[in-house]
Formats: structure tokens, sequence, C-alpha cells
């Protein structure tokens, strides 16, 4: 696998933020002499990516909401709260 990592390392950085799949990676690499299998390959590309970043994170927000306050719409000051989690 040494031997291929530099070569899954330039096309997964080609990529960019597109996804290339393990399988056509596969074939790619086989034809340069790759006898290893797609799991072994799976696992160093996802090594290579970048992490996925949520959109509440790449927002700077927290998603981590355990409780909310409800309270009616209508009417002056509401009479009791109701906590839901």
């Amino acid at each position: 696998m040494e031997a291929f990592e530099g070569s899954v390392r330039d096309r997964v950085g080609c990529a960019g933020e597109v996804r290339l799949p393990a399988t056509v990676l596969l074939r790619e690499i086989r034809e340069q002499g790759y006898r290893a299998g797609l799991t072994q390959l799976k696992v160093l590309m996802q090594s290579l990516q970048p992490a996925k970043q949520h959109l509440h994170q790449a927002l700077g927000m927290r998603r981590d909401l355990r409780f909310a306050a409800l309270a009616p719409i209508f009417g002056s000051t509401p009479s009791s709260v109701s906590l839901i989690s």
C-alpha cells in the first residue's frame, strides 16, 4: 500500500471537494500494479479527505438545543411554560 500512497494522495488532492469513488481509483491504481483490496484503499482515502462540516458548524451555530420553552402566541401573559426535550 505504501508504494501507491503518493498516487492516491495526488489523485484525491486533485479531486478537491469532489468525492472520488474508491472503485474508480481502484481501477486506476490496479493498472499500476496495486493488488490489495478495496477496503484498504477506502481507509486510506478517508484519512486523506478533509472532514465533512455540517452547515451549522460552518456558520458557527450550535445544534445541541435540548430544551425549548413553549408559550401561547395569543394572549397577554402565559399561564405556564412547558419544557420539552
